[in-house]
């Protein structure tokens, strides 16, 4: 059985601030999920089905081959992942946001049945490189064009398999991506992309370096004033994603 992971609880939006910012003291950046149930593993889509997962290739070569007329400035694996993800398509990209604003949107909406206690993750992105094993000789976090992210991606393509085979790595990589689309620039998106190992993020983070990965659950007597209160502040949803689906969801 898997062992929970450990988080604190917290009863109101300036608590979970001061948590976070005695927590991440020293860190020179945070990346936050957010998600409205803490059973919800930081695993990516395609990792959720088996079925799926087995047709990764598939799943991205044919919408890269059908997609091309409507993306023509999307060129590297990498870059036609970020595309899968962005419609809505099974990908080993996890999607996190630098706004602890965005993440806290995604805590209370859309609404549905899930809805059950909000959850903020927040991860150390240059921790985590560190632990998947960093090429560079200095503190950085990969971009999209880097060696290490391209063979991640093209596991989902095999365009340079005997190449880029040997560089995939064991353990997810984060990666600041090009704002490609707009809805990534509007929430100050990041992402993890999983290499070779498919377990959930919060499984492949040992014990002794769970100081990178931080979970903070509402506390259960304060949800429905968290509810409240998210509701006021948190930014539209026209806001969070700048097209039709947002006004959508907006209107709606």
């Amino acid at each position: 059985m898997i062992e929970p992971y450990p988080f604190q609880e917290f009863g109101s939006i300036d608590e979970l601030s001061a948590l976070i910012h005695e927590a991440t003291k020293g860190w020179d950046t945070r990346w936050y999920r957010g998600t409205k149930t803490p059973a919800y593993p930081l695993l990516p889509k395609l990792f959720r089905d088996p079925s799926v997962k087995d047709r990764e290739g598939y799943i991205s070569v044919e919408f890269r081959r059908r997609a091309r007329p409507h993306l023509p400035g999307i060129h590297t694996p990498f870059e036609w992942l970020c595309a899968l993800q962005h419609y809505g398509f099974p990908t080993r990209l996890l999607d996190w946001s630098e706004s602890l604003a965005v993440a806290l949107y995604f805590t209370v909406r859309p609404v549905g049945a899930d809805l059950e206690a909000p959850t903020v993750w927040v991860l150390d992105p240059f921790e985590l490189h560190d632990f998947a094993g960093s090429e560079h000789s200095h503190p950085t976090i990969p971009i999209s064009t880097d060696s290490e992210v391209l063979s991640n991606a093209d596991i989902a393509f095999a365009d340079d398999f005997e190449t880029r085979s040997k560089t995939t790595s064991l353990h997810p990589l984060p990666v600041v991506p090009d704002f490609l689309f707009n809805r990534i620039a509007t929430q100050n998106g990041a992402f993890t992309i999983h290499g070779r190992d498919e377990r959930a993020l919060e499984e492949i983070v040992p014990k002794s370096r769970r100081n990178m990965l931080l979970k903070f659950v509402a506390r259960p007597n304060k949800i429905e004033a968290i509810w409240n209160c998210l509701d006021l502040i948190i930014p539209s949803s026209d806001a969070v994603f700048p097209d039709i689906e947002g006004i959508k969801d907006y209107i709606i």
